[in-house]
């Protein structure tokens, strides 16, 4: 018979030098950034000087957690790009989507370098941050998602402009081809419109 105590000494082991063989990678000399979400659309990204809102968890290289914005139920909000948040952060969460999540491996001198932070960070300790973009703002986000959402009107126009040009095509090819003997330029033009007469009147009006 197995000696069941001896199996699960050895199953012990195995998973010592298993867990082991994980925290024996090397931590990384430079900024890695890891994208694990991102959503299908995305109307501006984030840039030098914006004002963010973010949740994150913050951990050692170990797998140690020092902090978390997730159980305090409220994001971190800071300016990027002007010295308020560590170096990997100014780099790391550039360009991002709101709803998008990333993973940052920071480098010390990313980080809190070779002093650390209070009690929790050692220094020298490569960072590891798990984030997720929840908020955009500021005067040149704002001035963004404007030019956003009048781009997205345009391309709107365009593709209504386009199906009704197909319509009226197909109306007036039946009236050339006799398909339609009462049709007429007025009738082909309010197939085409859907019976709508002012459409181009209202689009003028809304950009």
């Amino acid at each position: 018979m197995f000696n069941t105590r001896a199996l699960a000494l050895g199953a012990v082991a195995l998973l010592a030098l298993t867990s082991g063989s994980v925290l024996a990678k090397d931590p990384p000399k430079e900024l890695q950034v890891g994208v694990k979400h991102k959503p299908a659309e995305c109307s501006i990204k984030s840039e030098n000087g914006d004002k963010l809102s973010m949740h994150y968890t913050g951990k050692l290289w170990n797998g140690k957690e020092f902090d978390s914005s997730i159980p305090r139920g409220e994001p971190f909000t800071f300016t990027i790009g002007v010295g308020q948040v560590i170096g990997g952060w100014d780099r790391g969460l550039l360009g991002m989507c709101i709803g998008e999540k990333r993973k940052l491996q920071i480098p010390p001198e990313l980080g809190y370098g070779e002093r650390g932070a209070g009690g929790t960070i050692p220094g020298g300790a490569t960072l590891v941050f798990d984030v997720e973009l929840i908020g955009i703002e500021g005067p040149g986000a704002d001035a963004r998602r404007a030019a956003a959402d009048k781009s997205s009107i345009a391309d709107s126009v365009k593709a209504g402009m386009a199906a009704a040009a197909g319509k009226a095509a197909k109306a007036a090819g039946k009236v050339v081809s006799g398909e339609d003997s009462e049709g007429s330029v007025e009738a082909v033009v309010k197939e085409a419109l859907n019976g709508d007469d002012e459409p181009a009147a209202l689009v003028h009006e809304e950009l």
